[in-house]
């Protein structure tokens, strides 16, 4: 412990240099989290794909509609029937699996919600909460959702319009919500039936390469849908499973018949090899530049923990006439590095919510860090460290 005090109090006189080493492990920390959550990324990537690719054929709609089309459709009340045709053709017929990853944001009551909530914006009395409006049983299968507590979206509740609206929410929300609980918009009402397990996410191939976190996310089993452009952005994230090619066929011709929108389908396996590609290539230009910026603070950190132990070279050398031994001195200036560490890592986990790359940097790192410390130490005579005084 004595040693631990003298680590601390060595720290202290040299505030400066000691703020400079704490700020550079803390960026190291932040890198390697970076990398590893980049790389857990590309692997968690690699099964979704996977597990895509063995079921049935997925057909998503790849949106050519041109800007004088929907100039001419989007603003024109005369034509929401035709729209209303088309979700009709796709969503209410008979043993449809269709669903869609249309995302938009609602205007929820702030009063029943907690004030601090990530990833949200607040807004005078309301909170802006992402929302899947189809959320459907064929989303639930797409992306494996689990459920911690409750049910998903019976049957009958699909296509309801009864209040209070069923709604499952993610697990960030549960520190405000539980299982019926009820809550309300401007105009509806709704009540929580069921709520995800933490880390519920999914991927959206056919237009990005990125997971999408549902824990601060709301599903609904029904859109509102009021005017042509809610369903256009709704028929626009459609995404139908089905080994009957030729019923997408007949979809699409009935849909150029409209001549509203123009859309073609493609199958969501032919998309992968491409997204994967890119998602590659982004990765390792990230690891390669975080790996560089990795070895540049990992020998600034060297460089600064070298000249902060030059600084205290001649109070060592008073310690060991004194009585203590080199180990007790290289326990001393372990513990330094430690401290360091763990008020970077205290504040890593502030940030990040999460320790366990942290830690295993910080072993690695300290290792690395007390090769060349401990060898000057060890071959260092008592006479060369008190000639070192600055």
């Amino acid at each position: 412990m004595k040693q631990i005090q003298f680590a601390l109090e060595d720290l202290w006189k040299r505030k400066w240099l000691s703020l400079l080493l704490w700020l550079q492990c803390i960026l190291l920390l932040f890198i390697a989290n970076f990398v590893i959550e980049n790389i857990k990324d590309l692997s968690n990537m690699k099964q979704e794909v996977n597990r895509l690719t063995k079921s049935e054929p997925i057909y998503y709609f790849y949106d050519l509609t041109t800007e004088k089309q929907l100039d001419q459709t989007l603003n024109q009340p005369k034509h929401l029937d035709d729209y209303k045709a088309i979700y009709k053709k796709i969503y209410e017929k008979k043993d449809s699996r269709a669903f869609s990853l249309y995302t938009t944001t609602y205007p929820f009551d702030l009063q029943y919600f907690e004030p601090n909530l990530r990833d949200v914006i607040v807004e005078g009395h309301q909170v802006y909460i992402d929302v899947l409006p189809f959320a459907n049983a064929s989303f639930y299968d797409f992306a494996q959702l689990k459920l911690s507590q409750g049910r998903y979206f019976h049957q009958d509740e699909i296509q309801t319009t009864k209040q209070p609206i069923p709604v499952v929410i993610g697990s960030g929300l549960a520190a405000s919500l539980q299982v019926g609980s009820e809550f309300t918009s401007d105009e509806e009402h709704y009540r929580v039936i069921g709520i995800l397990e933490e880390n519920m996410s999914y991927i959206n191939l056919a237009a990005s390469k990125d997971f999408i976190s549902l824990d601060y996310a709301i599903l609904l089993p029904t859109p509102v849908l009021e005017d042509n452009t809610d369903y256009y952005a709704l028929l626009s994230g459609t995404m139908i499973p089905t080994s009957n090619e030729q019923e997408i066929r007949d979809t699409m011709t009935f849909i150029q018949n409209q001549g509203h929108v123009s859309f073609v389908y493609r199958d969501l396996s032919k998309q992968m090899p491409y997204v994967m590609e890119d998602k590659k290539k982004w990765i390792q230009m990230q690891l390669m530049l975080t790996i560089l910026i990795s070895i540049f603070t990992l020998i600034s950190i060297t460089v600064s923990y070298l000249q902060f132990i030059r600084k205290y070279m001649f109070e060592l050398g008073v310690h060991i006439l004194t009585g203590a031994t080199k180990n007790q001195i290289i326990f001393r200036l372990c513990s330094q590095l430690i401290i360091l560490f763990a008020l970077a890592n205290s504040v890593v986990f502030m940030i990040l919510h999460r320790f366990q790359i942290s830690i295993m940097m910080t072993v690695i790192s300290c290792m690395i860090l007390w090769i060349v410390p401990i060898i000057r130490i060890r071959k260092m005579k008592i006479d060369q460290m008190l000639r070192r005084k600055s």
